[in-house]
């Protein structure tokens, strides 16, 4: 991360992951969906953390490869 956008993208998804800890919660009690293959999703990550990461990691990628398009330009 090496812009205030990138570090306030990042931010909110903790903050939003954080907000939304007791939903998932709920969610998983009722369906059981975390740790199982659900379709569209080709990965599965374990855990409500580790899926907040995933987020995290590929919108770094996502940001980097978009700024190296711009560069280009």
């Amino acid at each position: 991360m090496d812009s205030f956008v990138d570090w306030y993208l990042i931010n909110e998804i903790a903050l939003s992951a954080e907000a939304l800890e007791y939903s998932v919660q709920e969610n998983e009690n009722k369906w059981h969906t975390l740790n199982v293959r659900v379709w569209p999703n080709y990965k599965v990550m374990g855990s409500y953390p580790a899926e907040v990461q995933e987020l995290k990691d590929w919108l770094n990628t996502r940001l980097d490869w978009m700024k190296s398009e711009f560069d280009k330009m």
